[in-house]
């Protein structure tokens, strides 16, 4: 499957994930890359793949236009490296209420 949903910005860490509002295709795919001080790839690409579980008409409102993110060299699979906080008009007392995903 081809990637979707994936907006250049400049160079690959100025790039913006978005999942397109309307698709048939409840999930997203995108290639990352492991860069080192000199902006060259020393690891991938490799691809992730986004699931949307929640599609509906509540788009959530994030704090942020833009996250940054930073994996160290050598982390261990599962340890976080992000936080993205937003808020949603779902119903509080649904699943959709709070969210914790892993990138495997």
């Amino acid at each position: 499957m081809e990637p979707i949903g994936l907006k250049t910005k400049g160079p690959l860490l100025d790039r913006v994930l978005e999942v397109p509002e309307e698709t048939d295709v409840p999930h997203g795919v995108y290639w990352v890359e492991a860069l080192d001080a000199d902006l060259k790839t020393v690891e991938g690409p490799v691809s992730i793949t986004i699931i949307v579980k929640d599609m509906n008409d509540n788009r959530p409102d994030f704090n942020q236009t833009l996250y940054d993110g930073v994996v160290r060299q050598h982390s261990r699979p599962g340890r976080p490296f992000m936080r993205v906080y937003a808020t949603d008009k779902d119903d509080p007392s649904t699943p959709n209420a709070k969210h914790f995903k892993p990138i495997p």
